[in-house]
């Protein structure tokens, strides 16, 4: 991620966001057993607290959505989602990378996707 800022690609920055939205997704759905034992996950601490996780599945929506998603405006120079410019937290987060603050990352990103979601239900509580 922090190659793409400091090596001026941004496409290979969405890249590396796309990497890291499918792995924090596929560790919170990860499960043992068939398909529908979808309860036994391996790693459950992930979906643990439903109730500060706020609606998941909107966020999911509108980052899998190719009109909404993250992406590269090379007019603007800016990075957008949902037709707004996030920039200035993605600058935040790529420094959150450089220090090696996970925790400090995952709240800034979804902090974003929260206040930048067009839907007007969504207001999930991160605290």
């Amino acid at each position: 991620m922090s190659q793409s800022v400091y090596g001026n690609d941004p496409e290979l920055g969405m890249r590396a966001m796309d990497d890291l939205i499918g792995f924090i997704f596929d560790l919170a759905l990860e499960h043992d057993g068939g398909e529908n034992d979808w309860d036994q996950h391996k790693c459950p601490i992930m979906t643990a607290n439903e109730d500060r996780l706020g609606d998941i599945k909107v966020m999911i929506a509108e980052i899998i959505n190719p009109m909404t998603t993250i992406k590269w405006d090379a007019d603007t120079e800016t990075i957008m989602f949902n037709d707004q410019d996030i920039t200035d937290e993605i600058m935040l987060m790529v420094g959150a990378f450089d220090q090696e603050d996970a925790k400090k990352m995952g709240f800034i990103f979804g902090d974003t996707l929260d206040k930048h979601s067009k839907n007007p239900k969504m207001k999930p509580k991160f605290i």
